[in-house]
């Protein structure tokens, strides 16, 4: 009788870890569009798209401008001239803007004119694509912040990354380096992406051409524990993450991501993996 007794004990006890750890494995709550349509995507500027305009003057213009992408179901209804825009940029600054002018983009499609109230170098890493939210200014304490490193100090991230990149061939080159901050939190997490050769025959295409494509794109996901970095997740493609929000204030955080394959998406990050379910919000680079 003992002996029953015991086995059932070690069975309920061994079934109710097993589901404490489904649990925590599950995927992230799925996208809500209700959260979702507080964001807009900015991106460089389509320069001069009706003016005639000679080379320097269209460079001004395009400092002094940006186009926000128009989600045909909540935009075009809710929108209007004259309306004011708040730009996450680079490291998690505020730049003004006001909505000008609608037009529809060879690209994009809908898309809104900005004129900004101060200049957006859009040259700089995580000003490519950027966060937006329109008529209301978002708390500071919702907006985290995004830091891109200089070349000098990416080099000594090459060893990071080393061990998970185990059969290559050709150099490992990285292609830049994220600190991103969440709002309200002291935790701090490292974006790698790189860019490696799988197989020799791809390493040798590339080799006798101009244009290299043939390599693989992956981005590395790191948390800092006790001053070591504990890699989270290796995602094929993922080469920026350009903004964190918690705008909702629920701890799960916003994140806008760039991947390879299918441009800016809005993805979910409780701290520990991005969420599979994403938003697709448009394709802002080259």
């Amino acid at each position: 009788m003992k002996k029953i007794v015991l086995f059932v004990v070690f069975f309920l006890s061994f079934s109710l870890k097993s589901t404490v750890t489904i649990l925590e494995s599950a995927d992230l709550p799925t996208i809500k569009d209700d959260l979702f349509k507080q964001f807009f995507l900015v991106v460089y500027p389509e320069a001069g798209f009706d003016l005639n305009l000679k080379y320097e003057e269209e460079m001004k213009w395009v400092e002094n401008h940006a186009m926000v992408i128009i989600d045909s179901e909540t935009g075009l209804n809710t929108l209007r001239i004259g309306d004011p825009f708040f730009i996450v940029k680079n490291e998690s600054k505020i730049a003004e803007a006001t909505l000008i002018k609608f037009f529809s983009s060879y690209r994009y499609g809908p898309v809104g004119l900005l004129r900004l109230k101060e200049k957006i170098d859009w040259a700089m890493p995580g000003n490519g694509d950027a966060l937006a939210f329109a008529k209301k200014k978002p708390a500071p304490d919702t907006i985290g912040s995004v830091t891109y490193l200089d070349e000098k100090s990416q080099k000594k991230h090459l060893s990071w990354i080393e061990p998970y990149i185990p059969k290559h061939y050709g150099n490992i080159r990285i292609v830049n380096v994220a600190r991103v901050i969440p709002p309200r939190s002291p935790e701090e997490y490292i974006l790698i992406n790189a860019e490696y050769y799988e197989t020799k025959e791809k390493y040798e295409s590339d080799q006798n051409n101009d244009w290299k494509t043939e390599y693989q794109s992956i981005g590395f996901l790191f948390h800092q524990k006790a001053k070591k970095m504990v890699l989270l997740e290796k995602v094929d493609g993922l080469s920026n993450i350009d903004g964190i929000t918690d705008i909702n204030r629920d701890g799960i955080y916003e994140v806008l991501v760039f991947t390879d394959s299918t441009g800016s998406e809005m993805r979910l990050f409780d701290g520990k993996a991005l969420s599979e379910s994403k938003r697709f919000m448009g394709d802002g680079r080259d």
